[in-house]
């Protein structure tokens, strides 16, 4: 949702203040807040870092 409207809103912001400051603000509030929910994704319960360094199990395609 952010991604998309991010040049939008931009544009919105430089049109409204006339100041590129303000835009920088807002991609840094969009990068602490994809940070926030980064982090508190990975401390979720059921979080298991050896599954990262694992890789994927191969499915074998059984035939009928």
């Amino acid at each position: 949702m952010l991604g998309g409207t991010t040049l939008i809103i931009g544009q919105f912001l430089l049109n409204r203040t006339g100041s590129i400051s303000v835009v920088i603000g807002y991609v840094v509030f969009q990068v602490a807040l994809t940070l926030g929910c980064m982090l508190l994704l990975l401390k979720r319960l059921n979080h298991d870092e050896r599954a990262l360094d694992e890789p994927a199990p191969a499915t074998v395609a059984v035939p009928a």
